[in-house]
């Protein structure tokens, strides 16, 4: 079973977790490394399914065999 995950539904997910770390008064400090956590997690997630894409298509090509 397939299960992909959009950037956008972790970056979702993590806010409220990236609120609680920031500070009452947003600054530019918090608002770079919000950005920061946005860029990750989005890279992170693109890799992670290029890895579930790789390991479906060997697992199929596999149970072709």
């Amino acid at each position: 079973m397939e299960s992909h995950c959009s950037s956008e539904d972790i970056v979702q997910l993590s806010k409220p977790i990236v609120q609680q770390i920031k500070p009452n008064v947003l600054n530019e400090n918090s608002i770079t490394v919000q950005n920061l956590i946005v860029i990750e997690v989005k890279n992170q997630t693109a890799h992670l399914n290029d890895e579930i894409t790789k390991l479906t298509k060997n697992g199929a090509a596999e149970a072709d065999a």
